[in-house]
């Protein structure tokens, strides 16, 4: 729970801190990310604080049904209680047929479910806050953005038909307080930003759904969605009747998820992400290109800043292969991918995506040295 917390709180904070990197570079005052969307999103997020702990108790009290859009699937099957009187007795809690001893005996068991399913509902629940706090974020951030363009594309309308006399700059900046504040509005969010903002939320608490692509067959025009890579895995697992798979990979989804996020922020690496390389293509979205192009630059900072604590000793990578040197690593009471902390080494490796730009630069910083 707290590993999957950190993990989405690290997500909306780099995801501010690159709309603040996009906006530094943009020379355009109305097109494109603007440098005060990341203040925008941050604004957004905190604001969303009480309706946000709101969502998280009503997801939490909602036991059989999923709030969301989409959640970590792989670990919750919210349909598919292994643990219930129906399951292990057949018998239906509540049932008229039951007597005294039957349906005390049925209760038990599902209260017994109900305690083991805490901590999953605990984490699903969470995600639902996290996914408000990012929604509301990107949103008022998206808002800004659009608030900007359209008053760009009045002033120069006002300047065609006024013979050049342009508002002034304060006109300027009520138009655009107007329109933002129109456009954040909870009870009117266009459409446009109310589905981009709705990816950003499943993208942040690493719930987007795997690839797949749609394919269209020219002679028939009939088309027919293919499953990429990942997502055949997943269906693998998931329609196994065995069991067998989801025993040894109980989580794929969410693991896949970690990884194309750290791997957008990798140097070479992204270069295999065809969401990078659509936004880097020929004719994308300025803003679609700025910011791929900030998380290239975010990735570079964070790998800097491991590889330096790794070559000054503050984190770790792997244990050595070589058993001797690997036994007095251990008898100094250095473990694998850890920090070094002023109670000794603390491992990082459950809180990704952080810990795996860490792990990659401590192992990198090892190679340079050798």
């Amino acid at each position: 729970f707290f590993a999957n917390a950190f993990g989405n709180m690290f997500a909306i904070t780099t995801s501010i801190f690159e709309r603040a990197i996009a906006g530094a570079f943009n020379r355009n005052p109305t097109e494109g990310v603007q440098f005060q969307e990341a203040m925008q999103f941050a604004m957004g997020a905190m604001g969303s604080f009480r309706d946000s702990v709101s969502i998280f108790a009503k997801a939490f009290r909602t036991k059989d049904v999923v709030i969301g859009t989409n959640f970590k699937g792989d670990f919750y099957k919210p349909h598919q209680r292994a643990i219930s009187s129906e399951a292990l007795m057949g018998v239906r809690q509540g049932s008229p047929e039951n007597n005294f001893l039957t349906e005390g005996v049925a209760r038990g068991i599902n209260y017994m479910s109900t305690f083991v399913n805490l901590p999953g509902r605990l984490l699903m629940s969470a995600d639902e806050m996290f996914k408000l706090i990012n929604y509301r974020g990107d949103v008022r951030a998206l808002a800004y953005r659009k608030a900007k363009k359209e008053t760009g594309l009045r002033i120069n309308q006002f300047a065609k038909s006024t013979r050049g006399e342009l508002p002034t700059k304060a006109q300027e900046l009520e138009m655009v307080r107007s329109l933002h504040a129109k456009y954040f509005d909870k009870t009117a969010v266009p459409e446009d930003i109310a589905q981009q903002a709705g990816l950003t939320a499943l993208r942040n608490t690493f719930t987007d759904p795997l690839a797949e692509q749609t394919i269209k067959n020219e002679l028939t025009g009939r088309s027919r969605t293919l499953s990429g890579f990942n997502k055949s895995i997943q269906n693998i697992l998931n329609t196994d009747p065995t069991g067998i798979g989801k025993s040894f990979v109980p989580f794929f989804q969410t693991p896949i998820n970690l990884m194309k996020f750290v791997g957008q922020r990798t140097p070479l690496v992204r270069k295999f992400s065809r969401e990078i390389q659509e936004a880097m293509a020929d004719g994308a979205d300025p803003a679609a290109r700025a910011l791929a192009q900030a998380k290239v630059a975010t990735g570079t900072m964070l790998y800097g800043i491991g590889f330096t604590m790794a070559w000054n000793g503050l984190v770790t990578g792997a244990s050595p292969l070589d058993s001797n040197l690997r036994k007095i690593k251990q008898q100094a009471g250095e473990t694998q991918y850890s920090m070094v902390t002023d109670k000794g080494y603390v491992s990082f490796n459950r809180f990704d995506p952080i810990g795996m730009f860490f792990s990659f630069s401590a192992n990198l910083a090892t190679m340079a040295k050798a």
